[in-house]
C-alpha cells in the first residue's frame, strides 16, 4: 500500500471516528433523558401493545411493536423503559447517519477540507438532537426515531451503493414502509428520483434484479400479516379491526382516522404550512432555516445523488406535513425527515462559506466561531422540560392502582377518548397487573366490530350487535352506547377530557355517581368528604411527584381537573377549586375553563363564566360545548346580542351552538 492510499485509509478510519463519537455521545445522552416508563402521548398505548403483542392504532407499525418487544426482553427498568431505550438507541443511529451523511456529501465537494466538514456534520447532529421536536420523540416510545433512521439509511445507501443493489435496499424500504411510519415514504421516493435522475446505470434494470426487488418488497411487507394474527388474540391493546383484508387495508392506509379528522387534515385544512415554518423555525431558528435556502440553490448546482435526495427528502416531508398530515404539527409529531434534511443543507451552505476563506489560518478561527454559535443556539433551543428524565409519573400512579381506573367500581367499562387515558389504562392493567376486571375501551370506536366486541370479556357471552358497517356510523356508536348502559348502568365511567363526546355528557346518572374518572386520593366514598381536605390532599400527592416540566405540570392540571370532576356531584364550588388549580398549572386547559365557568353560573357570576367560555374557546374554537355554554350564559345574563354572536362565530367554526339530544340512560334499554 502506497503513502497516498494510507493517507486516505486514515482519513476515512478518522470520518467513522467521528460518526461512531457522534452515535455514543447521542446515545448517552438521549438515554439519560429517557422517560423511566410508560410516556404521555401515544408512549404508554405502544408500549401496552408490545407488551401484550397486540394491535397499536393505525397504521399499526408493525416493525416497531416487535422491536419493543423484543426490547422488553432485557432485564433493565419496567418494561417502558426497555422501549423507551430502544427508541433513544434508534435517535442516536439518526444522528450517526445525519453526521455519516453530511461527511460523505462535503468530502465529495472538497476532500482535503477534512476539519471544516468533521465540524460541520457533528454540529448538524447536535442541532437535530437539541431540536424540542426530535427530543420529545427520541426519549420515549414513539415510532417517529426508527423512521428517521431508516429514512437517512435508504438515502445513505442510495450515494454510496451500486445501482442493483441501491434498487434492492429501496424495494426493502418499500414494503418496509407498510410496517413503520408513512414519512418513510417520503425518503424512499427521494432516493429513487435521485438515483434515476444521476445513474444512467439505473435507466437500464436487468429481469434478475427486477424479480429480487420484488421478493424483497413483499417480504418486507409480509410482517403486515402480524397485524390479522394479532387482532385474532382477544389483545386488550386492539386498537382498530385489521382482523379482514378490508380491515387490515383500512388499518394500514388509517383511512377511519382520517374519516375521523378530515377537517384537520388534507387539502382542506388551513395554515399548515405556515404552521409547520413557526415549528421548524422554533426547533432549528431562522439562521438555519436561511442557510438550509442557500444550501439548497448550492445542492441542486452540485448535480450529486446524495445532493438531490436531500433536497427531494425536505420537500418532501414539508408536502406531506402540510398536506396529508398538518393536525400533527401542533403536537409535534411531523417534520423529522424535514429537519434533518434542512440541517444537511444549512451544513452545506457554510462548508461553501468557509470555503470561501483563503488563508487557512482565518478558515480556521472562522470553523471554530460557527461552531461556538452554532452549539449555543442549539442548547438555547433544547427543551429539557419534555425530556423523560424530568418525569416521575408512571402510569400505575397516574392511571392504575389509586388513579383513574383504580377508583372505578368492580368490572367497570371506561369509555377513553385520549391517547393519555387509553394508553395509561392499557398499560396499567397489561404490565403493572392492575385491575383486570376493568374493560378499557376507545369510545369513538364504538361502532366498530373488533372494538365491540372487547364487551364479551366482561359480559361473558356475545356482544348484542355485531353488525360492521364500512365507515364510521355514528347512529350505531349511540346504539352501541345503550346497550353499554342497559348491561353496566352505573358502573360505566368515560373520560371528560378535551374532546368530550356530548351525547356522553348528556347521559343523566343518579345524583350520587359521577361520570367522570377517579383520580388519586379520592377514593369513591358514601360519605362527604371535606373539601380543604381534600384539595390538600390530591395537592400533596400531585406535589410529591411534579416536576417544573412542560408535561408535568400538563400532567398535575389533568388531575387536578379529574379530581374536580370526581367532587362536582356533591358541591360545585368544592369543584371550582380544583378546577383551579388545574389552571394554575396548565391555563389552557379547556375542560377546566369550561366546568369552572359552569361553576361560576351556578354560583351567579355570569360574566366571569362568559369570560372562562371565552377563553377556552380561544384554545378551541371547535369545543361544541362551550359555544353551547357561551349561548346560555349570554341569554342568563340578558344579553341577546351575545347569544346572537356566540351563534354566529360557532357557525363559522363548524359548530352547532344549540344543546345536543340527550342519550337518558332510563330510556329504551335495547342496543
Amino acid at each position: 500500500m502506497d503513502a497516498q492510499a494510507r493517507e486516505h485509509t486514515a482519513h476515512a478510519l478518522r470520518d467513522r471516528s467521528v460518526v461512531a463519537a457522534v452515535a455514543l455521545v447521542s446515545a448517552l445522552a438521549l438515554l439519560w433523558l429517557s422517560a423511566p416508563s410508560a410516556a404521555a402521548r401515544d408512549g404508554a398505548e405502544l408500549s401496552a401493545a408490545a407488551a401484550s403483542l397486540g394491535v397499536a392504532h393505525p397504521t399499526g407499525f408493525v416493525l416497531d411493536v416487535l422491536l419493543w418487544r423484543c426490547a422488553m426482553c432485557f432485564p433493565i427498568g419496567d418494561a417502558a423503559f426497555r422501549a423507551n431505550a430502544l427508541t433513544a438507541l434508534c435517535g442516536a443511529l439518526s444522528a450517526a447517519l445525519v453526521a455519516h451523511l453530511a461527511l460523505a456529501w462535503l468530502s465529495s465537494v472538497a476532500p482535503e477540507h477534512r476539519v471544516e466538514r468533521r465540524a460541520l456534520a457533528a454540529l448538524a447532529s447536535a442541532a437535530l438532537v437539541a431540536s424540542p421536536t426530535i427530543l420529545r420523540a427520541f426519549t420515549a416510545v414513539e415510532v417517529y426515531a426508527s423512521a428517521l433512521g431508516a429514512s437517512l439509511a435508504l438515502v445513505a445507501v442510495v450515494h454510496h451503493a451500486r445501482a442493483p443493489v441501491a434498487f434492492r435496499a429501496l424495494a426493502l424500504g418499500a414494503g418496509l414502509s407498510f410496517v413503520a411510519h408513512t414519512t418513510v415514504r417520503a425518503a424512499l421516493v427521494a432516493a429513487l428520483v435521485a438515483l434515476v435522475a444521476h445513474r444512467p446505470e439505473a435507466r437500464r434494470i436487468r429481469g434478475r434484479v427486477f424479480v429480487s426487488c420484488v421478493a424483497l418488497g413483499l417480504a418486507a411487507g409480509a410482517l403486515a400479516l402480524y397485524l390479522p394474527v394479532a387482532a385474532r388474540r382477544e389483545p386488550w391493546a386492539d386498537w382498530g379491526g385489521p382482523i379482514d383484508a378490508r380491515g387490515l387495508w383500512a388499518h394500514l392506509s388509517a383511512s377511519r382516522i382520517r374519516e375521523a379528522f378530515s377537517s384537520q387534515m388534507g387539502l382542506g385544512a388551513k395554515g399548515g404550512l405556515a404552521a409547520a415554518l413557526a415549528v421548524l423555525r422554533a426547533d432549528l431558528g431562522s439562521l438555519t432555516l436561511l442557510a438550509s435556502l442557500a444550501g439548497a440553490v448550492i445542492a441542486l448546482r452540485d448535480r450529486s445523488t446524495i445532493a438531490l435526495s436531500i433536497v427531494l427528502c425536505a420537500l418532501f416531508d414539508l408536502a406531506y406535513t402540510t398536506f396529508i398530515n398538518p393536525m400533527g404539527t401542533r403536537d409535534r409529531q411531523t417534520l423529522f425527515l424535514a429537519e434533518a434534511a434542512l440541517l444537511l443543507l444549512s451544513a452545506r451552505a457554510l462548508f461553501s462559506l468557509l470555503l470561501s476563506v483563503g488563508s487557512p489560518r482565518a478558515r480556521g478561527a472562522l470553523t471554530a466561531l460557527v461552531a461556538l454559535v452554532a452549539l449555543a443556539a442549539a442548547a438555547s433551543r433544547a427543551d429539557l422540560s419534555y425530556a423523560g428524565a424530568r418525569e416521575g409519573w408512571t402510569a400505575v400512579e397516574v392511571y392504575g392502582g389509586p388513579g383513574a381506573i383504580g377508583a372505578a367500581p368492580p368490572r367497570a367499562v371506561i369509555l377513553c377518548e385520549s391517547d393519555e387515558l387509553c394508553g395509561g389504562s392499557l398499560y396499567a392493567r397489561l404490565c403493572e397487573g392492575e385491575r383486570p376486571d376493568v374493560v378499557v375501551m376507545p369510545r369513538q370506536h364504538l361502532w366498530d366490530r373488533t372494538t365491540w366486541r372487547r364487551l364479551r370479556v366482561a359480559l361473558g357471552r356475545a356482544a348484542p350487535d355485531r353488525s360492521q358497517p364500512r365507515t364510521a356510523d355514528e347512529a350505531l356508536r349511540v346504539r352501541r352506547l345503550r346497550a353499554v348502559l342497559n348491561v353496566f348502568g352505573p358502573r360505566v365511567r368515560w373520560e371528560q377530557g378535551d374532546r368530550a363526546d356530548e351525547r356522553l355528557a348528556a347521559i343523566t346518572l343518579a345524583p350520587s355517581e359521577s361520570p367522570a374518572l377517579a383520580t388519586p386520593v379520592l377514593a369513591p366514598s358514601s360519605a362527604p368528604t371535606d373539601p380543604v381536605e381534600a384539595l390538600a390532599d390530591v395537592s400533596r400527592w400531585i406535589a410529591a411527584r411534579e416536576s417544573d416540566g412542560v408535561l408535568s405540570r400538563r400532567i398535575a392540571a389533568t388531575l387536578f381537573f379529574s379530581a374536580g370532576m370526581r367532587a362536582a356531584p356533591r358541591s360545585l364550588s368544592s369543584a371550582a377549586a380544583f378546577w383551579q388549580q388545574s389552571l394554575a398549572r396548565d391555563p389552557d386547559h379547556t375542560a377546566s375553563l369550561t366546568n369552572l365557568a359552569v361553576a361560576r353560573a351556578d354560583a351567579g357570576r355570569v360574566r366571569e363564566a362568559i369570560a372562562l367560555t371565552e377563553r377556552a374557546l380561544v384554545v378551541d374554537p371547535t369545543r361544541a360545548v362551550a359555544w353551547q355554554n357561551l349561548v346560555r350564559f349570554c341569554s342568563s345574563a340578558g344579553d341577546a346580542a351575545c347569544a346572537a354572536d356566540a351563534r354566529s362565530r360557532a357557525r363559522a367554526h363548524g359548530v352547532n351552538p344549540d344543546p345536543p339530544p340527550r342519550v337518558d340512560s332510563r330510556g329504551p334499554r335495547s342496543p
